[in-house]
């Protein structure tokens, strides 16, 4: 029976292999870089991706155990903070709230579209095969 699970998961719960957690820094087209945490199975290989966008508190504890969840599945995911370019925080959340609101792309969807790219551009990454999740805020994201 095909589980829907990339091949070497097998969907069960209790032990899962190890992953790979990194922070880095994607650039953006426009100017500057979007820092990210990139959670990635141990070992070799070619993983579908996932981008993960967080909740509207931002890259926490949390948000990167849901990155690890992912690699442990089998999947490398990247989760671009949309808080970290841009000026004080206080800044970036209130113009990343307008931009969801107002449906407009800015610079969250600059920052969640250079991670799919920069994904794809990973040897270890099927290009073809990248998702995206978002949570609370990052679900109106991932529907955009």
């Amino acid at each position: 029976m095909q589980s829907g699970l990339p091949s070497g998961v097998n969907g069960e719960l209790g032990i899962l292999p190890a992953s790979l957690v990194e922070e880095v820094h994607i650039a953006l087209p426009s100017d500057g870089a979007s820092a990210a945490v990139v959670a990635a199975p141990e070992g070799p290989g070619v993983h579908p991706g996932v981008v993960v966008i967080h909740e509207v508190f931002g890259d926490q504890p949390e948000m990167r155990e849901v990155c690890e969840e992912f690699a442990h599945r089998g999947y490398v995911a990247a989760m671009p903070d949309l808080y970290s370019a841009g000026g004080p925080r206080f800044v970036c959340v209130a113009r990343t709230m307008l931009e969801v609101a107002s449906g407009r792309p800015g610079r969250a969807m600059e920052a969640i579209a250079a991670a799919h790219d920069w994904l794809a551009s990973r040897e270890d990454v099927d290009g073809e095969r990248i998702g995206i999740v978002g949570f609370c805020m990052g679900g109106s994201f991932a529907l955009a």
